[in-house]
C-alpha cells in the first residue's frame, strides 16, 4: 500500500514536471526516485542522476470514530468478516538533489507547485470526458494482493521548526538539501480475505420501566 502510493506520486509528479518544462527535465524517468538514504549497510543510496527523492519518515494509523469490521451474508447463510478500510497518515519527503543550489531551490518550488494544483488524488476521480483522471493508482497492484490497492491519497504542505528540521536530518544521518515535507493521509480498500464466522445471533435488551 505504501508502495503503491509512492509508486505513483513518483510517476505523477515527473509526468507533470517533464510536461511542464521539458528543457529542464528532459527524460520523465530522470526526474523523480523513491528511495532513502543509505542502504542497511551504511552506503549512500542518493541517486544524483536522479533531481528528487521521495522519502517515508514516519508512519501512523489513523484511527476514526465509526470505521469498524463489516460482514456480509454468504450463500449458506453464514457470514464472512473483514477488516475495515485502512486509513493512515504518512509524512513524506521530498529533497532536491541536484548538485546546483539553484536548481534544486526551482525544483522544490516545482514540487510545491504541483501540490498546490493536485493534492487529492482518487481511484474513482474522472475527467471532463467521463474517463478515470488516475487510470495507473493501482497498475502494478497483483489482482490476488489487493491490500496493496488505493482509494484516496490526500496531500497537505506539513512546516517543520528549525529544531524539527535539524532533528530530522539528524535521523537520517546525512546534510542538510533542500527539502519539503507532506503530510499524506491514505485510505486503502478493505482487505477481501475475510474470516468465516458462525451465524450472527441478533439480540433484543428490554428494559423494565419503573
Amino acid at each position: 500500500m505504501i508502495s503503491t502510493a509512492l509508486e505513483f506520486i513518483k510517476e505523477e509528479l515527473a509526468s507533470y514536471l517533464f510536461l511542464k518544462d521539458p528543457d529542464d527535465y528532459p527524460l520523465p524517468g530522470e526526474i523523480t526516485n523513491v528511495s532513502g538514504f543509505f542502504s542497511p549497510t551504511g552506503n549512500s543510496t542518493i541517486d544524483l542522476n536522479k533531481q528528487i527523492q521521495i522519502t517515508l519518515v514516519s508512519l501512523e494509523e489513523e484511527r476514526m470514530d465509526g470505521i469498524r469490521p463489516f460482514f456480509e451474508q454468504n450463500p449458506d447463510k453464514s457470514y464472512t468478516q473483514f477488516s475495515a478500510p485502512l486509513q493512515a497518515t504518512m509524512y513524506v519527503l521530498f529533497t532536491a538533489t541536484a548538485n546546483d543550489y539553484a536548481k534544486s531551490l526551482r525544483d522544490l518550488s516545482n514540487v510545491v507547485g504541483f501540490f498546490q494544483r493536485f493534492s487529492v488524488f482518487d481511484k474513482d476521480a474522472t475527467d471532463i470526458n467521463g474517463d478515470p483522471r488516475y487510470p495507473d493508482m493501482n497498475i502494478n497492484v497483483p489482482p490476488d494482493k489487493p491490500w496493496r490497492a488505493i482509494e484516496k491519497i490526500i496531500f497537505k504542505l506539513h512546516p517543520l521548526s528549525f529544531e524539527q528540521q535539524n532533528n530530522l536530518w539528524a535521523s537520517l544521518g546525512t546534510k542538510y538539501l533542500p527539502h519539503v515535507v507532506y503530510q499524506v493521509r491514505l485510505l486503502s480498500f478493505a482487505d477481501r480475505n475475510g474470516e468465516r464466522v458462525r451465524e450472527i445471533v441478533t439480540v433484543h435488551a428490554e428494559t423494565e420501566q419503573i
